[in-house]
């Protein structure tokens, strides 16, 4: 059934529709009956301009959400929220000469002046305006591939890589500050344009739902390995044919999707 499923979304892989080459990435929790937590999830990449899915990878409840568990390829731009927001899964896609467009929690995440010295973010939110988007030029240092099980804090001079980014901070109407983090260069997308895009991560959302609601993904009948897999899988690839067959045209996206195709 995996490689079934694996073979009809790899038809998609490498389809570019006009404009950027947007990939949404995320994950949803999957339970079985009388289930006291999370039992799966299902790791899954979609095309933003089409809705349609390109990867599905399933877990167990050890199974975190992380960027490495896609491939990617040159020019694709990645669109995640918070948990992909990590430097591992940045450098993951930028070794593909992919770029991200991701939500990160400063506290997390180690960023660097061009010095490469620490810049402490909280000490720069009163930077950023009520309305409209501030934008710093920073690097991010990549852990060493070896992991201290210690889980101490690794010594900058240690990093791996080095990689230029752009941070995006704006305001919420409640003056909630969303952070947002890009690879991307400023000709490619500018602020407003970073912003904008990192809004379209929602229609991943709403195919969750559809899954759920049309396919009863969230009703697994059984909690059983095998069993439990063969179920999901069936349902993703009734999921995949499904889009194969509509082929939607236009974009799934509120706002359009005039970003890529206006340049």
């Amino acid at each position: 059934m995996a490689e079934l499923l694996a073979q009809v979304l790899d038809e998609g892989i490498g389809e570019r529709r006009r404009g950027l080459a947007l990939r949404i990435v995320d994950a949803t929790v999957i339970n079985g009956p009388g289930a006291k937590g999370t039992e799966w999830r299902a790791h899954v990449q979609i095309d933003a301009a089409s809705g349609r899915l390109r990867a599905v990878e399933l877990t167990d409840m050890h199974g975190g959400e992380r960027l490495d568990r896609q491939r990617f390829v040159g020019g694709e731009v990645v669109l995640g929220d918070r948990a992909y927001g990590t430097a591992r899964g940045i450098a993951w896609v930028r070794n593909a000469e992919a770029d991200v467009v991701v939500r990160f929690n400063p506290q997390t995440l180690r960023l660097c002046d061009r010095e490469r010295q620490r810049i402490d973010l909280q000490k720069k939110v009163e930077e950023i305006p009520a309305l409209g988007a501030h934008e710093w030029q920073m690097i991010l240092p990549i852990p060493p591939e070896k992991r201290s099980r210690s889980h101490k804090t690794w010594p900058l001079a240690k990093a791996r890589d080095w990689i230029p980014v752009r941070v995006v901070a704006a305001r919420t109407r409640t003056g909630q500050i969303i952070w947002v983090l890009t690879t991307a260069a400023a000709e490619r997308l500018n602020s407003a344009e970073v912003l904008e895009l990192y809004r379209l991560r929602w229609q991943i959302e709403l195919l969750f739902k559809r899954l759920k609601s049309l396919l009863n993904l969230d009703q697994l009948p059984s909690r059983q390995g095998p069993t439990a897999r063969s179920w999901m899988l069936a349902r993703f690839l009734a999921a995949a044919l499904a889009q194969k067959l509509l082929d939607p045209e236009g974009s799934l996206s509120p706002w359009g999707y005039a970003i890529g195709a206006a340049r």
